[in-house]
C-alpha cells in the first residue's frame, strides 16, 4: 500500500495506521453499540466485522464475562481518558473462545457524547515472547549450573544435552556445537543433535573437523546472525552432513582475532516462528559458556592423559600399570577365563646405545621398541613404561605361565627381528613373568615379575661371561 509522501492528510496516515496497527481497534458507545472497527478486526477474530456495526459487541463475550465486561464498560464511560486494561473472552471464527486483553479509552468530545475507543490484544501473543524468553534464561541458568565446576569426564554429556535441549526449543533441525582450532582454519565439531524421525534424537559418531576458511572475510561471524534464505554460500556446514537448510542461525564466540567457538541453529524449514533477535545475547552468552567449559575439559583431560602416560612413547606409566594391574588381579575369581601375566621386560643392551650413539638416539630407539610392542600384543593386552628402558605387558586371559612365556617369545622375536633405525646391531629382551590365577596384590606383583626379570638377565650375563 503507498500512503504517498510525508505531507498526505492526517486522515489517510490514521486510516494507514489503524489498517496495520497490531492491536484491533473498535470503537463503541455506552451502551456497548459497534459503531467502526479497524481493518485488522478480521486478523484478529477471523470474520468480517463490517455487517455487525449497529449490533451490541457483548454479543461477541463469553457469557461468563459479560456480568464483568458490562461493569468496566460503564466504570469506562464515567471517566474520560485511558484506563486500565481488563481481560474478557471474545469468540472466535473457528470455534473457540480467545482470550483478548482491551485497552479502553474515553476521549473528550464534547457534552453527551461518550463514545469509547477500545483496543483489543491476543492474551496468547502478548505472552508468548515473554514466555520464551523466560524459559530460555531458565534453560541457560539450567545449562550454567551444570557446566559449574563439572569434572572433565561429564563435560561431554553436559554439552550433547545442551545443544539437543537447544534443538528442541527452537524446533530446530540440526544443531552443531564446535570449537575453533588452534590458531588455524578449522572447527572440531564436539556435539551434534538432529531431530529424526518419530521424534527421537540422532548424533554422528566420531569426530569432525570442518574448514573455517573465509567465514570471517564474509563477515559471518561478526555478531549473532540468522539467515532466512540459506545458500551454498551462507550455509556453514555441508548439506550432506545436516540435510536440507532453509534458516540459519550463527552463534559465534571469538578471541585474540580468531574463532573460539561456534553455535549453528538450522532448520528445513522457516525458522522465524522459532527465533527471536531479542535472544542474541542469551544465546551467545550460552555458546561462551559451553565454549570456555570444553576447553577448560579438554586442558583437564590432557594433564590427567600426561599424569598416567609417558611423555615420550605415550605408553602407560608405572602409575596406569598399577592401577590396570589392580583392577585385573582384583577381578579374578574361579569363573574367570585364565589367569593374568605380567612380563616385566628389559632392553639389553640399551645403555650402549645412549653412550656410542647420544640420548636423542635413545629416544628414538625407545618409540620404535614400543611401537613393535604394541603390534606384538593380543587383543586386550597392553604394555606400558614405568621407567628408563623398562616396559611390561599386562596379558589377560592367560591359562597358565607357559602360556605366558609363549607371548613374551613372540614378542623377544618382534623386537629383535631387526635392529632399530640408525643400528647396525639387534636389540633384545630380557623377560621376567609373573603368573596368577587368584586375586593378588598389584604392587606384590609387579615386584615378583620384576625379580624373575632380574634373574632372567643375570642368567644372561652368566652364560654370556662363561661363553
Amino acid at each position: 500500500m503507498n500512503m504517498g509522501p510525508v505531507d498526505d492528510s492526517l486522515e489517510q496516515w490514521a486510516t494507514y495506521a489503524a489498517q496495520f496497527a497490531p492491536d484491533t481497534l473498535l470503537v463503541v458507545d455506552a451502551e456497548g453499540l459497534l459503531l467502526w472497527s479497524s481493518p485488522s478486526a478480521r486478523a484478529l477474530l477471523g470474520y468480517d466485522v463490517g455487517p455487525l456495526l449497529g449490533t451490541n459487541v457483548f454479543g461477541l463475550v463469553h457469557r461468563d464475562d459479560l456480568g464483568y465486561a458490562s461493569g468496566a464498560l460503564q466504570e469506562t464511560v464515567r471517566k474520560d481518558g485511558l484506563h486500565y486494561p481488563v481481560e474478557i473472552r471474545i469468540a472466535h471464527a473457528d470455534g473457540h473462545w480467545m482470550a483478548v486483553e482491551i485497552t479502553a479509552n474515553t476521549p473528550e468530545l464534547g457534552e453527551g457524547s461518550r463514545n469509547v475507543v477500545l483496543a483489543l490484544r491476543p492474551l496468547a501473543q502478548r505472552e508468548m515472547l515473554p514466555g520464551r524468553r523466560r524459559d530460555f534464561e531458565s534453560l541457560f541458568a539450567a545449562v550454567a549450573a551444570r557446566c559449574a565446576g563439572a569434572t572433565w569426564q561429564v563435560v561431554d554429556d553436559i554439552a550433547r544435552g545442551a545443544i539437543g535441549e537447544l534443538g528442541r526449543f527452537f524446533h530446530a533441525s540440526t544443531v552443531l556445537f564446535a570449537l575453533g582450532g588452534d590458531g588455524d582454519a578449522t572447527l572440531n565439531v564436539e556435539a551434534c543433535w538432529s531431530a529424526a524421525p518419530h521424534g527421537h534424537d540422532a548424533s554422528p559418531t566420531g569426530a569432525m573437523r570442518l574448514d573455517a576458511t573465509g567465514w570471517a572475510a564474509a563477515d559471518t561471524l561478526a555478531g549473532v546472525q540468522f539467515v532466512e534464505d540459506v545458500t551454498a554460500t551462507t550455509a556453514l556446514f555441508p548439506e550432506a552432513l545436516t540435510g536440507p537448510v532453509r534458516s540459519q542461525l550463527v552463534v559465534p564466540v571469538t578471541g585474540d582475532d580468531c574463532l573460539s567457538g561456534v553455535l549453528i541453529l538450522q532448520w528445513a524449514e522457516s525458522g522465524d516462528p522459532y527465533w527471536d533477535d531479542a535472544l542474541g545475547d542469551s544465546a551467545q552468552g550460552l555458546t561462551r559458556i559451553l565454549t570456555s567449559t570444553l576447553r577448560r575439559a579438554r586442558d583437564e583431560a590432557g594433564v590427567y592423559y600426561q599424569s598416567l602416560h609417558d611423555p615420550l612413547t605415550g605408553l602407560a606409566n608405572r602409575s596406569k600399570l598399577l592401577v590396570d594391574v589392580r583392577r585385573a588381579a582384583g577381578g579374578l575369581t574361579t569363573e574367570s577365563r585364565g589367569g593374568l601375566a605380567l612380563l616385566y621386560c628389559d632392553l639389553d643392551g640399551f645403555k650402549q646405545v645412549n653412550d656410542e650413539y647420544g640420548h636423542e638416539a635413545g629416544d628414538r630407539v625407545l618409540i620404535e621398541i614400543a611401537d613393535r610392542m604394541r603390534s606384538a600384543l593380543r587383543p586386550g593386552d597392553s604394555v606400558s613404561r614405568p621407567g628408563g628402558d623398562e616396559f611390561v605387558v599386562l596379558c589377560h586371559r592367560i591359562d597358565n605361565p607357559s602360556a605366558a612365556g609363549d607371548v613374551a617369545a613372540r614378542i623377544r622375536e618382534i623386537v629383535a627381528s631387526a635392529p632399530p633405525r640408525g643400528l647396525t646391531d639387534h636389540l633384545d629382551l630380557s623377560v621376567g613373568i609373573a603368573w596368577t590365577d587368584t586375586p593378588r596384590d598389584a604392587t606384590e606383583l609387579l615386584r615378583e615379575a620384576d625379580l624373575a626379570m632380574y634373574r632372567v638377565k643375570q642368567e644372561r650375563q652368566r652364560e654370556h661371561d662363561e661363553s
